[in-house]
């Protein structure tokens, strides 16, 4: 089984939520750790259309470079994505 991710990649968490929050507004934010995908699971949800979602991998989190891949480009392939999960990578988004 999988830890959750360590008290060093806190910030980065938070730094993921203002983002969301701020590009993403006026929806539920709801995150979590998900052992299955050994992967931090945030979750858009609008209320009146499908949700989205962005799964970060622990080892994502744990990189410094983390903020950067964090742009616009990132909220249009979520939106794209509909239902389906979206996974952040080093070398950006993966359906």
């Amino acid at each position: 089984m999988t830890d959750p991710p360590r008290p060093l990649a806190e910030h980065q968490l938070a730094v993921i939520r203002a983002f969301l929050r701020h590009r993403v507004p006026l929806v539920e934010l709801i995150d979590r750790f998900d052992t299955k995908a050994t992967a931090h699971r945030f979750t858009l949800d609008p209320g009146r259309t499908s949700k989205r979602t962005l799964l970060v991998p622990v080892a994502l989190l744990e990189d410094r470079a983390l903020p950067a891949l964090l742009t616009e480009a990132l909220v249009v392939a979520m939106k794209r994505a509909g239902a389906r999960p979206v996974t952040l990578t080093a070398k950006g988004v993966r359906y």
